[in-house]
């Protein structure tokens, strides 16, 4: 019975929504947001969630929402959730950034009784229309011991837009920052294998990122930004017994999250501009490999920038170890390569 009642209130919901949504200063949206625990049993969810805000100010707005989460791999049935949300824009222009606050409830369809409640705040941009955002996701149990679920929260969605209000005077610092989209790619050039013990030899080998970077221009040549985004990487391992040799390959994927100093070398007035930087963070596993990585980010770049394009080279320090065997760790360099597009 407790699970038809949670369906209801979602249809219900929907009915709502679908009737006002484009009444007002109605600004309904619809959004994908992949999901991915911290800890080291890591568990990547997915939610497709939809929803009305309704525009109380000009940079305020308030409204609710809801729609289905399950697993990466679909088993089970999929959770309910019932939210709040409240939405704040920080300027105004072709590129909005903003922030996001939800609270409300899950349903748990498989058993009711361990369903959580939901708290996520978030930061991003919207751009015509379409936004992205990152931020916190916690999920907390309303049974047992009322344990706390604490994620990594990314949403991709279409907001559609209700009726215009007076033009908001865009802050300062928002004139001084950009939003700058990168794509890497790095490859360990190491030919003699990092060995870990006389039997088992392991090297990184392959790894694209695709990150996302809102860089705040703190002096004329001066930047400091925060990142985060994907990357996926494939390495092999050799295992050496007396009469055979076994060698696999396996993919790791992570999520980075960093900050970024960058000074940019100015040569009179030509457009080309040459740049130093260094990310500096973590990145948390999607999930357990038997080669453990230290999440720790250090990847010096330097690079050039011509308008909104840039080409960067610089390293990825990386550091491994193999359960189980005796050399606990390695730690190398592995070489990198990014192109950038600054979107605004």
């Amino acid at each position: 019975m407790k699970q038809y009642f949670s369906l209801l209130i979602v249809l219900l919901a929907l009915m709502s929504t679908s009737f006002t949504a484009f009444s007002g200063n109605a600004e309904p949206f619809i959004e994908l947001v992949p999901t991915v625990s911290l800890g080291k049993a890591s568990q990547a969810n997915l939610q497709l969630l939809g929803g009305t805000t309704w525009q109380v100010s000009d940079e305020v707005g308030l409204g609710f929402g809801t729609g289905a989460i399950s697993s990466f791999k679909f088993d089970g049935k999929p959770s309910i959730p019932l939210f709040f949300r409240s939405k704040f824009d920080l300027g105004s222009g072709n590129i909005i950034p903003f922030i996001t606050f939800d609270a409300g409830y899950n349903f748990n369809l498989d058993d009711i009784d361990n369903s959580t409640i939901l708290l996520s705040p978030t930061v991003g941009f919207r751009t015509h229309g379409f936004y992205l955002g990152a931020g916190y996701l916690a999920s907390i149990a309303t049974e047992g011991d009322a344990n706390v679920g604490h994620n990594l929260a990314f949403r991709l969605g279409y907001q559609f837009s209700g009726k215009s209000g007076k033009k908001m005077r865009t802050p300062t610092f928002i004139k001084r920052s950009q939003v700058k989209l990168e794509l890497g790619f790095a490859y360990d050039f190491d030919s003699k294998e990092h060995y870990f013990s006389s039997q088992y030899a392991s090297h990184m080998g392959t790894a694209a990122t695709a990150k996302l970077v809102w860089m705040l221009r703190l002096a004329d040549q001066f930047l400091l930004g925060i990142g985060s985004g994907f990357e996926g990487g494939l390495y092999k391992s050799v295992e050496r017994f007396s009469d055979e040799t076994s060698t696999t390959y396996d993919g790791v994927a992570s999520i980075p999250v960093f900050i970024r100093p960058q000074y940019n070398i100015r040569l009179g007035d030509s457009k080309f501009v040459p740049y130093v930087s260094c990310d500096l963070g973590y990145r948390f596993f999607v999930e357990e490999k038997d080669v453990d990585y230290d999440g720790l980010i250090v990847e010096p770049q330097i690079g050039i920038s011509y308008k909104r394009l840039s080409l960067g080279v610089g390293g990825s320090l990386t550091k491994y170890e193999v359960e189980g065997y005796e050399e606990k760790a390695h730690t190398t360099v592995v070489p990198k390569v990014t192109i950038g597009f600054t979107i605004n």
